[in-house]
């Protein structure tokens, strides 16, 4: 704690947090209320504040040296709960000028002010989904004519905030199942989840004669400093002869632009090819020394 002193740091407790996140903005992995959640089942934080004239201006909540739900942390006080870990947004005044005492690798968004949060030497790049227009017309009207198959097949969409937390958990513990053979871990503990943050999934999920058979996990996360939509996951009955994962991401970037224009779309790190025709590479910034 000494060195954090010295860099002008102070320890803190979680209101002193949640206070500067909801002046300054936080992602889903910075978010108060999932960051309490995770308190409650027994995670223990480390929360330290920068002081300016008196005034708190950055907050950080630290987990065992990292900054909270960073993916490069392999000592995570909590693991299995669907948050993103790829591109956390910093509780900070935009122009504060500070050095962080703490490790991060997947910072999103840029700290000008910082002294040692940087996109230099940082390799790790965050997909971000493509808006419609990015995408040729072709493509579009082929996702549209998949869609309308399926619809003709007796296939449909619909909102996920029209199901139950107990019916999403259980249909995406199926079919994440079917998917990649293994499902939910922690059930107890991410049924909680599921009913205390229902109203935070978003998007359109798959059915075909009434069956839910495709869910893409989106988690939409609100604050000063924008809108965040998070892939989490997907699954869905890989016997369907229709294409559920490409129906369910092309009906979802539609969902998310009902949003608005300045929504970010993230689907965690750009790994796979798949990630490339529908996202866009955006560096993500650490924090070095």
């Amino acid at each position: 704690m000494l060195i954090k002193k010295l860099l002008g740091w102070q320890q803190c407790d979680f209101a002193s947090y949640k206070m500067v996140a909801q002046r300054y903005g936080y992602s889903a992995e910075s978010a108060p209320d999932y960051i309490e959640f995770m308190i409650n089942y027994g995670a223990k934080f480390n929360f330290i504040a920068y002081y300016h004239h008196g005034e708190i201006v950055a907050a950080a909540c630290i987990d065992n040296g990292w900054l909270v739900n960073d993916f490069k942390n392999n000592n995570k006080s909590i693991v299995g709960l669907p948050l993103p870990v790829s591109g956390i947004v910093l509780p900070m005044r935009r122009d504060v000028f500070c050095c962080a005492p703490f490790k991060a690798r997947c910072l999103s968004g840029d700290y000008p002010y910082s002294l040692n949060i940087t996109k230099k030497f940082s390799k790790r790049l965050e997909a971000i989904a493509k808006k419609i227009p990015d995408f040729s017309k072709k493509t579009q009207q082929t996702r549209r004519r998949e869609i309308k198959k399926f619809q003709q097949s007796g296939g449909a969409f619909i909102d996920i905030s029209t199901i139950s937390a107990d019916v999403l958990l259980d249909s995406y513990d199926a079919l994440l199942k079917k998917r990649w053979g293994q499902g939910v871990t922690n059930l107890a503990m991410n049924q909680a989840f599921f009913r205390r943050f229902q109203h935070c999934f978003y998007g359109d999920i798959a059915t075909l004669n009434g069956q839910i058979i495709g869910i893409q996990l989106l988690l939409k996360t609100e604050s000063v400093r924008g809108i965040f939509v998070d892939f989490i996951n997907i699954g869905y009955d890989v016997t369907c002869e229709h294409p559920l994962g490409t129906m369910l991401m092309w009906r979802n970037i539609e969902r998310v632009a009902e949003l608005g224009a300045d929504v970010k779309y993230s689907y965690g790190f750009m790994s796979g090819e798949y990630k490339k025709r529908w996202c866009v590479p955006r560096l993500l910034s650490r924090v070095i020394f």
